[in-house]
């Protein structure tokens, strides 16, 4: 969405122009195991992220995590046989 675009939708819906920029930042998560090539990923995208995307380095030592990380594999394996 451009500039434009978002303070439009601000005007016509009545909602506040900062809270759907907040909702429109790009959430980024980082699946790591903190090995030193983990670390070096996580360098490397928050340099090439843009300023308004959310970055969260996910621990994978957390089964929590672990079961995401496996869930997200399977649906982009899934969406990529398409």
């Amino acid at each position: 969405m451009n500039e434009l675009t978002i303070v439009r939708l601000a005007k016509r819906s009545g909602v506040n122009l900062e809270t759907i920029r907040y909702y429109e930042r790009r959430k980024i998560e980082i699946f790591s195991a903190g090995f030193p090539e983990c670390e070096k990923a996580i360098k490397m995208v928050r340099s090439i992220a843009c300023p308004s995307c959310k970055i969260e380095v996910l621990d994978m030592h957390n089964s929590d995590v672990a079961a995401k990380s496996r869930k997200v594999r399977r649906t982009q394996a899934a969406s990529n046989r398409s």
